[in-house]
């Protein structure tokens, strides 16, 4: 009777191993240089109109500033202005 382990049908092939690790770098580069630009500030952060209720405002001089400067010299979202009702 035959083993089982004696008689495989696929080999291993000697020469996949090596080119395994310089795959899984290249990968793992490739990951990174699509990733790390997501996390840093967008390029059009002073975009005038985020939402239509922004432009409808504007147009009507009732415009609210994005950012204040507290008293400690830190810029901050002016959200207080923003949210309160307009006249």
């Amino acid at each position: 009777m035959m083993d089982r382990h004696s008689t495989r049908t696929h080999e291993r092939r000697p020469f996949m191993r090596p080119l395994a690790r310089p795959l899984i770098a290249l990968l793992g580069c490739a990951m990174l240089v699509t990733v790390l630009p997501a996390c840093q500030r967008s390029l059009f952060a002073n975009e005038p109109s985020r939402t239509p209720f922004d432009s409808y405002d504007r147009q009507r001089g009732q415009e609210a500033t994005s950012y204040v400067w507290d008293p400690f010299m830190q810029r901050r979202p002016n959200l207080r202005q923003r949210l309160l009702p307009k006249d």
